[in-house]
């Protein structure tokens, strides 16, 4: 995971990039409504979003977590038919559940989980509690505590 230094960095360069484009381009002095605006979206919508996305990473991992920048546009036409009163077509109710089977595809790999009760081998039958140590194992591996 990247460093908070790299993405400061990294988001720094970019403004100071932008900057002489955003200069030659303005024909009068920006209001404060829209300064303000623009610190918001730089604030909640940029540094926020990255602290979340990285908790993200941290959470699930880093193969899973651009999985939710898929549901963004559902969450985006929702609010828009909510909030602003757009329609809402037949395309887009079918893209919906599309997405999400999209997303569920890649997130598990098409597998169905299977509940597998903890409990001893006695319980379980020795193969059964074989699996289970086994899979306690993996998860070990794979979760930091």
């Amino acid at each position: 995971m990247p460093s908070l230094g790299t993405i400061t960095l990294s988001l720094l360069a970019v403004g100071v990039a932008y900057l002489p484009i955003a200069l030659l381009t303005q024909h009068e002095l920006p209001i404060v409504r829209s300064s303000l605006s623009l610190a918001a979206l730089g604030i909640f919508c940029t540094a926020l979003a990255f602290l979340a996305f990285f908790a993200l990473i941290g959470e699930v991992g880093p193969v899973r977590t651009p999985l939710f920048t898929y549901v963004n546009p559902i969450v985006a036409i929702l609010l828009g038919v909510i909030v602003l009163g757009e329609s809402l077509s037949v395309g887009l109710l079918v893209g919906f559940p599309l997405v999400l089977v999209g997303c569920w595809l890649a997130a598990t790999g098409a597998r169905l989980r299977r509940r597998v009760s903890i409990g001893s081998a006695s319980e379980t039958g020795s193969r059964a509690g074989d699996a289970v140590q086994r899979r306690r194992e993996r998860l070990a591996e794979v979760e930091p505590e």
